[in-house]
């Protein structure tokens, strides 16, 4: 999903606020708004399209979109409603980073009222439009951090528990898959989830304690190499004779006589 940054530091300069219903003639329409950014605050099921891409709308979902930024709405009953403003802002204030869509969750009454009272104050009390619309975006803003916030405790608790069952598993060979599929992730996201965390993929990270341990074994006890292959999940000792060559530029037997 894009993320824009939106200059933030000052009040916006409104162009106008209101109220939309559609889906009466047509059930969708493109819209393409230069010089101003747009944010809508749905009250229907429907769909946004930008970019080849559909994102999902409901009761509560708010978009906003950048200047000269194509994008569609798509209405799924007629009499859709949504408040909506259009909005300049300063190029010299300090932006923040929004999605493109936010669920509002048990903020959306609150919001609601922020954006109607922004519309009902357009032409009468512009100044507290403005500031009707300014406060609506902080909020997006401080929702938008608390949604970062929860996804990266979620992150980090996935990780730490992928960590702990690779420590579990460490010597069986198919146990990537399986503690993906325990911990709520494809493959993929697992990857995805170990290269953005810790910079390694999760194979990387299992050989790598792979080795620790072998090394630690091999240096420290009198454990057998063909047990210690065995242990780590290792099909036959030439393997791992290849894998600690490859690790520790030297075979087991000479590793084990330097730290014994």
């Amino acid at each position: 999903m894009p993320i824009w940054q939106l200059p933030l530091g000052k009040p916006p300069d409104i162009t106008y606020t209101g109220v939309g219903s559609h889906g009466h003639e047509k059930t969708s329409r493109r819209y393409c708004l230069d010089g101003v950014w747009s944010v809508h605050l749905h009250r229907y099921d429907g769909w946004l399209e930008l970019d080849d891409a559909r994102y999902p709308l409901h009761d509560g979902a708010v978009t906003l979109v950048p200047p000269g930024t194509p994008f569609r709405h798509i209405w799924r009953h007629p009499g859709s409603v949504h408040f909506f403003s259009l909005f300049r802002v300063s190029k010299k204030a300090t932006t923040t980073s929004l999605p493109l869509l936010q669920d509002l969750g048990e903020d959306t009454p609150l919001c609601f009222d922020e954006l109607g009272e922004a519309a009902g104050r357009f032409f009468s009390e512009p100044a507290r439009a403005v500031a009707a619309v300014w406060q609506f975006l902080w909020r997006l803003k401080d929702k938008a951090e608390a949604r970062q916030v929860a996804v990266g405790t979620e992150e980090e608790r996935r990780l730490a528990a992928c960590l702990k069952l690779i420590e579990e598993r460490i010597g069986e060979r198919s146990a990537l898959g399986d503690i993906a599929t325990e911990v709520g992730l494809t493959r993929n996201q697992m990857i995805r989830l170990f290269k953005r965390r810790l910079g390694i993929s999760p194979l990387d990270h299992l050989m790598a304690r792979r080795w620790e341990r072998a090394h630690a074994l091999l240096t420290s006890t009198p454990l057998p190499p063909k047990h210690i292959a065995i242990d780590l999940g290792f099909g036959d000792l030439s393997h791992f004779n290849k894998f600690v060559r490859q690790r520790g530029g030297k075979s087991p037997r000479r590793l084990r006589e330097e730290g014994l």
